[in-house]
């Protein structure tokens, strides 16, 4: 039996066979053993087994193979192991120990007993289930976790401890995808930390590997230095091993996990796997997190737009509206915030705001110190030309070099600790009218892509509300002007009321003395013609009759020139009462007055239905008596005269029409007739002063009418003119 089983049984065997006497020597050993435990077969010949593989612990308890047969177990109870599977600890040859499972067979011989002891090593499947059990423990705590600070908190305080790791760290990629930001730490010093607080991707090290190339990284102190060229100086000098893992989902890297052993550590298959696992336990609850953060952010935003929209609506003043747009944004969005508004060639800070009102001083100084030109090629000058926006998750050094700024201004950025920077322009109706900029420094946050939109919908609704209240500050002043304006004007007014009265005393003045001193010699000159023309008549030859008569015609010419001039003036001083009237009965009184001249009948007068209005009744006779006089007057020969009065309703006014058939008037004289003492005839073919159309165009205008006139040469003219409705 010995021959068979050392020459066919014990080396195809996958667990470790073990034969031994009664004695509790070792009979067999089989090449498994040899790999398991650490002992050469010839080693292990002929040693007692309980020398070689039981714990120093258990000596005692397996002595003999009497004692070895009945072990006690844990609760104190006295078991066999023959034809039984035990769980036990074995150790190897080093003197580590490991969990094994036993199970004795006895074989039966004529030379006596003979036992067979069949050991399997359980580390792996042990170490498997340690794995999983610490995995099952670290996932089901992760998916408590809702937010990102907590996820970050439990890969620190359950993560760490159950990879073994004595330091390590979360970092993600920040939006701008050129720079890694630490979101927590375990254990590393002030240096290490400040290091890779916020570190670029161009870095040479194991976290910049990993988010390049979604490969995780393991390996010892040295392997690791020789790999990364700046491990040694930005890494924890405490490094003897370490394991950088992707965090990532839906297919894209987005973060790191970083574990630090400050003991020489081998990762074997298991372990990486174990690793990569918890990896991806911590990759998607950090993006749960995440989602369900930015879904919280996302209800903040819409009630932060909503209040921003009650608070801009609640006042037009502009100063209250920047001093709102300063309330809603410092703390709750940014550190630092400024308002451009433009000023002649330059956009000038109206609005300034920091979460510590100590220190917006120093931004004044900063804002003042370099005015931004509207013309210039870059920051708010370029957003406030195109309506872009800029958005710098990170400020390095670099991209400081690159703005249009002196070196002394990169200083005081520096020294204002701006590490994020944003500027959106503020809309309203389709034009830039200003730029809304904002800054982290004490915030240890960098401006997200939702920051951004947030910023740029608020620029929407603060330019709206900024334009508003510009508006209402231009209404305001333009009141201010026109009250201004008006006192000047009602001054004036009152000037001209008394210049006007003045005028019209001396108007007054003047028809006393047409009325009176005029005419007194008119008449003398007119009598005495007349008391000559009857006495001395016969005494004159023709040309002395015919100057006579001329003296006497022009007496009474210059008398009724005189009498229609006091009738000018007076529309103007004496406008009268304006009583409701019957334009109708009006008409009558001037028809009958006419027809009394005309004994003959040689004219025709008519008009029908004439409504009653609100004028004056001695002016509205006045205007009637002109415009049928004229229609009578500028007959054509050999036409009977005909002149026809009407009136039409147009809304608020009458349109009366004096139609007559006369001799008409040629388009081009249409304005000046109205002119005082313009005249198309000489007196020798129509009587006439000239003044009769400026009388009635003053009456109707007295009225707050028109007067106007269409005219065929040949057939006729019609006068038109408007009276308001009763």
């Amino acid at each position: 039996m010995s021959s068979v089983l050392r020459s066919a049984l014990f080396p195809a065997a996958l667990d470790c066979i073990i034969s031994i006497d009664p004695q509790g020597q070792i009979t067999e050993w089989n090449r498994d053993a040899e790999q398991t435990l650490g002992y050469a077969r010839a080693e292990a010949l002929g040693q007692f087994l309980s020398d070689l593989i039981v714990p120093p612990a258990d000596q005692e308890t397996h002595q003999n193979v009497q004692r070895f047969l009945h072990t006690v177990n844990d609760t104190g109870q006295t078991i066999s192991p023959v034809n039984q599977r035990l769980r036990l600890d074995a150790r190897r040859r080093d003197g580590q120990t490991f969990p094994c499972e036993l199970s004795v067979h006895a074989l039966h011989r004529e030379d006596g007993p003979l036992f067979a002891a069949y050991l399997r090593d359980l580390s792996d499947q042990v170490q498997a289930q340690a794995h999983q059990a610490a995995l099952y423990a670290v996932s089901g705590k992760l998916a408590q976790a809702v937010t990102p600070a907590e996820v970050v908190e439990l890969i620190l305080r359950e993560v760490m401890p159950a990879a073994q790791a004595a330091r390590g760290s979360v970092g993600m990629l920040l939006p701008g995808g050129d720079h890694l930001r630490l979101l927590g730490e375990l254990n590393y010093d002030a240096q290490t930390r400040a290091t890779l607080a916020n570190f670029p991707l161009t870095f040479d090290l194991p976290a910049c590997h990993v988010i390049r190339t979604g490969q995780a990284v393991f390996g010892s102190r040295e392997a690791l230095h020789r790999q990364f060229s700046d491990l040694a100086q930005k890494g924890p000098q405490e490094l003897m091993a370490a394991a950088a893992l992707p965090l990532q989902a839906q297919g894209r890297v987005f973060g790191y996990l970083a574990l630090v052993y400050d003991q020489p550590h081998t990762f074997a298959e298991a372990d990486q796997s174990f690793l990569t696992a918890i990896a991806e336990h911590c990759a998607l609850a950090l993006h749960r997190a995440q989602l369900l953060e930015d879904e919280r952010a996302a209800r903040g935003q819409l009630a932060f737009l909503a209040e921003a929209g009650a608070v801009l609506a609640s006042s037009l003043e502009l100063q209250t509206t920047l001093d709102h747009l300063a309330d809603l944004v410092v703390p709750r969005l940014a550190d630092w915030y400024a308002v451009y508004l433009p000023e002649g060639e330059v956009l000038y800070p109206y609005g300034l705001a920091h979460r510590d009102a100590a220190k917006v001083s120093l931004l004044r100084d900063y804002v003042h110190q370099a005015p931004v030109r509207i013309d210039s090629s870059s920051g708010a000058a370029e957003i406030y030309r195109t309506g872009t926006h800029l958005h710098f998750p990170h400020l390095s050094p670099a991209l400081l070099a690159a703005q249009e700024i002196s070196p002394e201004q990169q200083r005081r950025v520096q020294e204002l600790g701006l590490h994020s920077y944003m500027a959106v322009p503020m809309v309203a109706h389709g034009r830039t009218i200003g730029v809304m900029a904002y800054a982290l420094a004490e915030t240890q946050r960098s401006f997200t892509a939702q920051d951004l939109h947030l910023a740029l919908e608020l620029g929407r609704r603060a330019g709206l509300a900024l334009d508003h209240a510009r508006l209402y500050q231009q209404l305001q002043e333009s009141h201010s002007t026109l009250e201004r304006r008006v006192e000047v004007r009602t001054h004036e007014l009152e000037l001209q009321t008394q210049e006007l009265e003045r005028s019209n005393a001396e108007l007054e003045q003047f028809a006393y003395i047409a009325s009176h001193d005029l005419q007194a010699p008119i008449r003398a000159v007119t009598s005495f013609a007349g008391i000559i023309a009857q006495r001395y008549a016969g005494q004159l030859d023709d040309r002395g009759q015919l100057y006579l008569q001329q003296i006497i015609g022009s007496g009474e010419h210059m008398k009724r020139l005189v009498d229609d001039l006091l009738t000018f003036s007076r529309i103007h001083t004496h406008q009268g009462d304006q009583v409701l009237v019957d334009s109708q009965a009006v008409f009558g009184e001037v028809a009958r007055r006419l027809a009394s001249e005309d004994m003959e009948g040689t004219f025709d007068l008519s008009a029908t239905g004439l409504p009653r209005v609100r004028a004056n009744p001695q002016q509205l006779d006045q205007l009637l008596q002109n415009l049928i006089s004229n229609g009578l007057k500028y007959r054509r020969e050999g036409v009977r005269p005909r002149v026809q009065v009407s009136a039409v309703q147009g809304g608020d006014f009458w349109r009366f029409a004096v139609s007559d058939n006369g001799i008409g008037i040629e388009e081009q004289y249409f304005g000046r007739i109205f002119e005082i003492f313009q005249r198309l005839h000489g007196r020798d073919t129509f009587e006439g002063t000239g003044i009769g159309l400026a009388v009635c165009k003053k009456i109707v205008e007295r009225h707050g009418g028109q007067l106007w006139l269409e005219s065929v040469v040949g057939e006729g003219s019609s006068f038109f003119f408007t009276l308001p409705v009763e």
